[in-house]
């Protein structure tokens, strides 16, 4: 239980099954001095990389894998600064972007292998939540300006808009359904 597995055709060696049904080896991660509160986590859909978002505007990125006691561990991979706390962080579907709710009103795209980060979106006060909608290229974020925006990211004005008659603090998509959120 806890060994090294194999790497399959693309490099990427998969989180061996026993780690995640075994709820007291939790995966420690060191990071580092001045980093604070973290407020979110995403596991890439297609390699063991998780990125975590934090109050202190930073997004990073680790690779997990086997540690030096067998158990999980998460090596630094790269990271990068935003203008506002990161509320909540999303993978697309290759796992090379990464989205960014953030409370500066903005939302964020970071290309986890260049490094770019491009803004697009914006709500009229923080955003709360981003949320990729794979069968339907978009992302969802919602803000406490009581919106949920859908994008379409090579566009710089949202393709739908819902209001609703509350600030979002959470949100969730369904990865099965026809209609996601």
């Amino acid at each position: 239980a806890g060994g090294a597995a194999a790497a399959d055709k693309s490099g990427v060696t998969p989180v061996p099954r026993s780690w995640s049904r075994n709820a007291y080896r939790d995966v420690e991660i060191a990071m580092g001095a001045g980093s604070d509160s973290l407020t979110s986590l995403s596991w890439s859909p297609v390699s063991n990389h998780i990125v975590l978002g934090s109050w202190d505007q930073t997004v990073r990125a680790f690779e997990v894998g086997p540690g030096p006691r067998g158990g999980p561990t998460a090596n630094p991979v790269v990271n990068t600064s935003l203008g506002g706390a990161v509320l909540d962080v999303e993978f697309n579907d290759d796992g090379t972007t990464v989205f960014a709710a953030v409370a500066d009103k903005t939302v964020q795209m970071w290309n986890v292998q260049t490094g770019a980060v491009q803004q697009v979106g914006a709500h009229e006060t923080a955003v709360r939540s981003a949320k990729w909608l794979s069968g339907h290229n978009l992302l969802a974020t919602a803000g406490w300006d009581c919106m949920v925006h859908y994008w379409d990211t090579r566009a710089s004005a949202p393709a739908a808009s819902v209001a609703m008659p509350e600030r979002i603090y959470s949100m969730s998509v369904s990865k099965v359904a026809d209609f996601p959120l």
